[in-house]
Formats: structure tokens, C-alpha cells, sequence
């Protein structure tokens, strides 16, 4: 239902997906159920369902067919490339966001390159750089001190210091200035 109420609205300029599987899920429910979604819109406005049925006759139809004011498609924690790949007929015409990486232990930061890499968010916690054989009981580097090309374990302090924990996460540190860290997950 949520999709066919936004196939209605013609007008859409931005599509907003929390993380790459609820986008995957969205565009194989369109591409699979067209006539479905065209018989439900029906009920609503049997002009814009005729003008999609016309659309989905194509094996192939782009976004912006769809939704002629369409300028980008913002998918959260969307880490590598797979969703631009599986999709690349369909976004040909629109700008493509990852937006933010978020997860449950607090970790966040902006996505910002086309490997996965984030910029980290200092505002809400503290971040620490490990040496990768370092114990997590032992002080771990300041961003200040993290070295471009060097790989760590990362660790997290809410910024009154109450908790402090090991995020299991490698990272390599790929760009950094006084201002901002920018890293890579490593498998």
C-alpha cells in the first residue's frame, strides 16, 4: 500500500530508504507487481495508474519516468556498492545519496565516498583509535593522533566518559584534518 500511495503522487522529488535492503525490497515489489500496483491505484486516480501501466511496459524504465521531479534517491548505511549496481538502469537519471551510516552501538558518520567510507560524527561520542593488538583496558589514540594508511580497532566514550567499549570494528583511517576523520570498514 505504501508503495502505490507513493507511485500516486507524481510529483515526489525525493525518495528516502532507512537502509539498502528496504529500498531492494521497494524496487523489486515495483518491478515485479506492476499491474498489481496499477490496479490499486485505480481506486485513487485511474488517470496516474493508465499513465504508469504505459511506463511499466518497458522492461526497463528509469525512476524519473516515474516521477518526473525526482532528483535523488537518499539510502542510509548504504556501505558498498551493491544497491547502484542491482539498480543502475533505474537511477540512471537521478543523483544517488548514502546519507549517514548509523548502527546500535552509537557509531555515526556521514557516507562519503564510493567504498564505504564515513566520515565520523564526533558530535555525540568520543572516538578512540586502537592499535589492533592493543587490550581494550589500555588508552587508545585520539583522532588527533591517528595516522593516514594505519588500521585500528575502534572504540566509543559517550562524551561525559560514562561508558567506554570496543566496538569490534577495524577501520582504516583514509583522510583526516583538524576538523574531520574519514575511515574504512575492513572485513
Amino acid at each position: 500500500m505504501r508503495l502505490c500511495l507513493a507511485l500516486k503522487d507524481r510529483g515526489t522529488e525525493t525518495i528516502f530508504s532507512p537502509d539498502p535492503d528496504s529500498l531492494s525490497e521497494c524496487f523489486k515489489d515495483m518491478d515485479t507487481n506492476r499491474e498489481e500496483l496499477c490496479r490499486m491505484l485505480e481506486k485513487y486516480d485511474r488517470e496516474r495508474a493508465e499513465e504508469l501501466r504505459g511506463i511499466f511496459k518497458a522492461d526497463v524504465f528509469s525512476l524519473r519516468e516515474i516521477w518526473p521531479s525526482l532528483k535523488k534517491v537518499v539510502c542510509w548505511n548504504a556501505l558498498d556498492d551493491s544497491i547502484i549496481r542491482e539498480y543502475k538502469p533505474w537511477l540512471k537519471d537521478v543523483d544517488y545519496n548514502r546519507g549517514y551510516y548509523a548502527d546500535e552501538l552509537a557509531l555515526y558518520g556521514e557516507i562519503c565516498g564510493e567504498h564505504g567510507e564515513i566520515r565520523l560524527e564526533p558530535d555525540y561520542v568520543f572516538y578512540e583509535f586502537a592499535d589492533i593488538s592493543e587490550n581494550l583496558g589500555k588508552s587508545g589514540r585520539s583522532g588527533s593522533e591517528v595516522l593516514v594508511g594505519e588500521e585500528y580497532k575502534l572504540l566509543l566514550s559517550n562524551l561525559s566518559g560514562l561508558y567506554r567499549y570496543d566496538t569490534e570494528k577495524l577501520v582504516k583511517c583514509i583522510y583526516k584534518d583538524k576538523e574531520k576523520i574519514v575511515v574504512r570498514f575492513k572485513a
